[in-house]
């Protein structure tokens, strides 16, 4: 099997350009500034990588297509071929096409297809196959799209989240600010139906743990003398701390509590609400959890 011609297209200095192999030889001389570009086009398009450069696009928005005929196929691979031999029963072209997908990450999604016809140059050949296949090909590549557009608005809200709350990736649970769709919304400029969505059953890691992303939006308590809030869930984790460290013997109410958080925290907040908080956490009241002895 050999290779009779080349076709790059939106790869690095070719714009669209096929190349004849007896060709080839001059743009892999020695001083010749396509050397590196072809050499890494026949070595990109025999590799299984799946990541590339943005540099490696003339425009990154259009795809990059390395395309080569192969003639001269032994038996096994016409046989292999044989549905998409050229009318010479010699030559095949195997092309694929790169997308290059995300600025942010520079990544991009690889898709192969083995033409038995060059798809822009012969138009007016096509037959119920090659339309079947074309559809499906259009279909793979919306798939394609439509999850790296997911993956791309899952990035972004992650990214808004961990700026409004980079005190607590930080510090910890206990600097959690209150936070709500509509800011990281406007903050992306998206709507907060598609943040409500983005949010539900994505978790992120950090070294605080494991949360759910919707974990990150919480309500405001309202701080008594400087006029600020704090998270609701910030409250949370003070309430399980005082109940952890309370003697067993003589555990805290839920006014003690509320009393404590006022004269300690500046937190103004009611008993019921200690009591809900408090449910949430799974604690039980002071009277089941005291210990006499």
């Amino acid at each position: 099997m050999k290779i009779s011609k080349i076709l790059l297209r939106n790869f690095k200095s070719f714009k669209s350009e096929a190349i004849d192999v007896p060709d080839i030889m001059s743009f892999i001389g020695e001083n010749n500034a396509g050397n590196s570009n072809v050499l890494k086009a026949l070595e990109l398009f025999f590799s299984e990588t799946k990541t590339l450069e943005q540099h490696f696009f003339n425009d990154d928005k259009q795809k990059m297509v390395i395309q080569i005929w192969f003639r001269n196929l032994n038996d096994d691979a016409k046989k292999t071929f044989r549905k998409y031999l050229l009318d010479d029963g010699e030559t095949v072209i195997i092309r694929k096409e790169y997308f290059f997908e995300g600025e942010e990450k520079e990544k991009q999604k690889l898709f192969a297809v083995i033409l038995g016809e060059n798809f822009e140059d012969d138009k007016d050949k096509k037959d119920a196959t090659r339309l079947y296949l074309e559809d499906r090909l259009r279909s793979a590549l919306w798939v394609i799209k439509s999850i790296e557009q997911r993956n791309r608005t899952i990035c972004r809200v992650a990214e808004s989240i961990v700026k409004f709350q980079q005190e607590f990736f930080e510090k910890g649970v206990g600097y959690l600010k209150p936070l709500v769709l509509k800011r990281v919304a406007e903050n992306i400029g998206m709507h907060e139906s598609t943040i409500s969505r983005t949010t539900t059953n994505k978790y992120l890691s950090c070294t605080h743990g494991l949360f759910e992303l919707k974990y990150f939006f919480t309500t405001g308590i309202q701080i008594s003398g400087e006029g600020g809030e704090l998270s609701s869930s910030t409250v949370r984790d003070l309430i399980r701390k005082m109940v952890s460290a309370e003697d067993p013997k003589q555990p805290l109410t839920d006014q003690e509590i509320v009393a404590h958080l006022q004269q300690t925290h500046q937190i103004k907040i009611a008993r019921r609400t200690i009591a809900k908080y408090r449910t949430e956490l799974r604690l039980p009241p002071a009277n089941k959890r005291r210990k006499y002895f």
